[in-house]
Protein backbone atom coordinates (compact mmCIF):
# COMPACT_ATOMS: atom_id res chain seq x y z
CA UNK A 1 0.00 0.00 0.00
CA UNK A 2 1.51 3.45 -1.07
CA UNK A 3 1.47 6.20 1.16
CA UNK A 4 -0.40 9.14 0.31
CA UNK A 5 1.13 12.17 1.06
CA UNK A 6 0.25 15.75 -0.17
CA UNK A 7 2.52 17.53 -2.51
CA UNK A 8 0.69 20.58 -3.37
CA UNK A 9 -2.04 22.79 -1.99
CA UNK A 10 -4.10 25.02 -4.46
CA UNK A 11 -4.34 28.49 -2.53
CA UNK A 12 -8.21 28.70 -2.26
CA UNK A 13 -9.18 25.22 -3.61
CA UNK A 14 -11.40 22.66 -1.25
CA UNK A 15 -8.23 20.69 0.41
CA UNK A 16 -6.86 24.50 1.85
CA UNK A 17 -10.46 25.37 2.53
CA UNK A 18 -10.01 22.64 4.67
CA UNK A 19 -7.08 22.80 6.22
CA UNK A 20 -5.43 20.26 4.41
CA UNK A 21 -1.39 21.13 3.94
CA UNK A 22 1.23 20.21 1.78
CA UNK A 23 3.31 16.62 3.57
CA UNK A 24 0.06 15.60 5.58
CA UNK A 25 -0.73 11.92 5.07
CA UNK A 26 -3.87 11.49 4.48
CA UNK A 27 -5.17 8.16 5.63
CA UNK A 28 -9.11 7.71 5.39
CA UNK A 29 -11.58 9.72 3.81
CA UNK A 30 -14.81 8.80 4.91
CA UNK A 31 -13.97 6.38 7.41
CA UNK A 32 -12.41 3.86 4.53
CA UNK A 33 -8.38 3.76 4.60
CA UNK A 34 -7.22 5.04 1.41
CA UNK A 35 -3.64 5.00 -0.58
CA UNK A 36 -1.61 6.29 -3.63
CA UNK A 37 -3.32 4.02 -5.70
CA UNK A 38 -6.74 4.17 -4.69
CA UNK A 39 -7.17 7.74 -4.46
CA UNK A 40 -8.56 8.44 -8.32
CA UNK A 41 -11.41 5.87 -7.52
CA UNK A 42 -12.16 7.21 -4.51
CA UNK A 43 -12.50 10.78 -5.77
CA UNK A 44 -14.87 10.09 -8.40
CA UNK A 45 -17.26 8.45 -5.61
CA UNK A 46 -17.51 11.78 -4.23
CA UNK A 47 -20.58 14.19 -4.62
CA UNK A 48 -20.09 17.75 -5.31
CA UNK A 49 -20.34 20.03 -2.45
CA UNK A 50 -21.13 17.15 0.55
CA UNK A 51 -18.38 17.28 2.74
CA UNK A 52 -16.40 14.32 3.52
CA UNK A 53 -14.19 13.46 6.48
CA UNK A 54 -10.53 13.23 6.31
CA UNK A 55 -7.92 11.44 8.56
CA UNK A 56 -4.89 12.25 8.03
CA UNK A 57 -1.62 12.56 9.75
CA UNK A 58 0.73 15.95 10.21
CA UNK A 59 3.70 15.15 11.39
CA UNK A 60 2.83 12.93 14.10
CA UNK A 61 -0.56 13.62 15.16
CA UNK A 62 -3.94 12.26 13.65
CA UNK A 63 -6.40 14.75 12.49
CA UNK A 64 -9.69 14.79 11.27
CA UNK A 65 -10.92 17.73 8.79
CA UNK A 66 -13.85 18.66 6.63
CA UNK A 67 -13.52 18.64 3.03
CA UNK A 68 -16.31 19.95 0.82
CA UNK A 69 -15.37 18.73 -2.71
CA UNK A 70 -15.74 21.25 -5.68
CA UNK A 71 -16.39 20.74 -9.52
CA UNK A 72 -12.45 21.18 -10.66
CA UNK A 73 -11.83 24.52 -13.12
CA UNK A 74 -12.50 24.79 -16.15
CA UNK A 75 -8.82 25.04 -16.81
CA UNK A 76 -8.01 21.61 -15.62
CA UNK A 77 -7.22 18.80 -17.73
CA UNK A 78 -6.03 15.28 -17.64
CA UNK A 79 -3.19 13.42 -19.21
CA UNK A 80 -3.16 9.91 -19.87
CA UNK A 81 -1.87 7.60 -22.02
CA UNK A 82 -3.01 4.54 -23.98
CA UNK A 83 -2.21 1.40 -22.25
CA UNK A 84 -1.96 -0.37 -25.45
CA UNK A 85 -0.04 1.99 -27.68
CA UNK A 86 2.55 0.33 -30.04
CA UNK A 87 6.09 0.75 -29.21
CA UNK A 88 6.81 3.77 -31.85
CA UNK A 89 4.31 5.67 -29.93
CA UNK A 90 5.34 4.91 -26.30
CA UNK A 91 8.94 5.88 -27.78
CA UNK A 92 7.25 8.95 -28.91
CA UNK A 93 5.80 9.54 -25.63
CA UNK A 94 9.41 8.56 -23.65
CA UNK A 95 11.14 11.39 -25.80
CA UNK A 96 8.20 13.98 -25.51
CA UNK A 97 8.31 13.88 -21.79
CA UNK A 98 12.12 14.25 -21.44
CA UNK A 99 12.70 16.93 -23.95
CA UNK A 100 13.64 20.34 -22.53
CA UNK A 101 11.82 23.01 -22.39
CA UNK A 102 11.12 24.78 -25.23
CA UNK A 103 12.39 28.83 -24.82
CA UNK A 104 9.89 32.04 -25.15
CA UNK A 105 12.83 34.07 -26.51
CA UNK A 106 11.95 36.62 -23.84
Amino acid sequence: MGRLRVAHVVDGGPARLAGILADDEIVALEGIRTDAEGLDGTLDRLDVGRAVEVHLFRRDELLRLMLTPTEPPRDTCYLTFDAEAGEAILTRQRQWLSAPPVSSGA
